[in-house]
């Protein structure tokens, strides 16, 4: 491959490039204009009805971003003085800026979350009842699939003793499933079949689903109707979202063969990389569309490698050790094989590897 003239970006940063399929965009003048503020929009009101049901909930809330709708729940369900348990790698304790307690004024619990979920023993251990001037957990905090761990995802019956431990000790949970139907398509199962694992739910629209932008939270009636006054405190209202409120209803609607495609792209690299001793690649088993590729003895920062990449049309984010690939609509099956070549091309110097071959030349 001549790397000087790859002229498509393949770009991995995040699935958040994903753009709108053709079937998703609308015939603007069909659209209704309503303001969402008084709820009279009719692309808005339908995609959340869709997804509260989708998820077997009574209500939805349309949030810009999923970092809002996270920091929305955290809000509504935590008492004043009490703490919220989250992952030592979850998204909302490493990446989302501390806005629970900066913002919201709720300190946050870390618990190991080492595969993706916590240990029930340990997650017993860390609830705290408030005696002893110690602060009381108002609220438990779950990740599925998992960001930090390579896109790991857990099945429900995985995450129900979890929510059963909240339940007897009378504590609520929030599910940020930002890519939970990612899981849903790995494992063709229904979305509701999450709606007896937590108390509300995030998920993003703006990475798989392919809307531009948004994001929504599920729960209960009540529930939604106080997340309204905090999205409206965090200014996040949104007067006429039409039109990124139907592409995401249409994304919505047809989420399991698009999202099952790209949990297909990820394994296929795992596929074609783990073979070669230079890389670990992780998840295995229980991935989806994220795929995490450990270094093995580099002989400089995995960062450093970021250009060489970029001269094979392939775009990643790194860190020291290892890279970080998430597929989306816009990388294709095709796609997979230049990035796996490119992997096994640029490292070929520091390492006397293995030539690579592509699955046509393997027949």
């Amino acid at each position: 491959m001549d790397k000087q003239v790859q002229n498509k970006k393949i770009d991995l940063r995040s699935d958040t490039m994903s753009e709108p399929s053709a079937d998703m965009l609308p015939d603007l003048a069909s659209l209704d204009y309503g303001v969402d503020v008084f709820g009279e929009n009719e692309q808005v009101n339908l995609l959340q009805n869709y997804a509260a049901d989708l998820f077997g909930k009574p209500a939805a809330l349309l949030f810009p971003t999923g970092v809002m709708a996270n920091l929305a729940a955290l809000i509504v369900h935590t008492p004043k003085g009490q703490e919220a348990i989250v992952g030592k790698s979850s998204h909302i304790f490493a990446h989302e800026g501390g806005n629970a307690s900066v913002l919201g004024g709720i300190p946050l619990k870390p618990v190991d979350d080492e595969g993706g979920i916590f240990d029930l023993n340990e997650l017993a251990e860390a609830i705290s009842d408030g005696a002893f001037f110690s602060t009381k957990t108002g609220l438990i905090c779950l990740e599925n699939t998992h960001n930090d761990k390579a896109g790991i995802a857990h099945k429900p019956d995985a995450l129900q003793p979890i929510y059963q431990l909240a339940q007897q000790n009378n504590i609520p949970v929030h599910l940020d499933g930002a890519r939970l139907l990612n899981a849903c398509a790995k494992y063709d199962i229904a979305a509701n079949s999450f709606a007896n694992c937590a108390d509300s739910i995030m998920i993003c629209l703006n990475k798989g689903v392919g809307a531009p932008m948004g994001a929504l939270l599920i729960g209960e009636t009540d529930f939604i109707e106080q997340a309204k006054g905090i999205r409206k405190l965090l200014g996040g209202s949104l007067n006429q979202p039409s039109v990124m409120a139907h592409m995401a209803l249409k994304g919505l609607q047809n989420y399991q063969a698009k999202l099952s495609v790209d949990n297909a792209n990820a394994a296929k690299l795992v596929e074609l990389l783990s073979p070669y001793a230079q890389f670990d690649v992780k998840p295995t088993e229980q991935g989806t569309n994220i795929v995490y590729i450990f270094l093995r003895n580099p002989a400089k920062p995995a960062t450093e490698y970021i250009p060489e990449f970029e001269k094979y049309g392939v775009h990643l984010l790194a860190n020291q050790i290892a890279y970080r690939a998430v597929f989306h609509s816009g990388v294709s099956a095709e796609d997979v094989e230049q990035i796996a070549q490119a992997f096994v091309e640029i490292f070929a110097v520091e390492h006397q590897g293995q030539q690579f071959v592509s699955t046509k030349e393997q027949g």
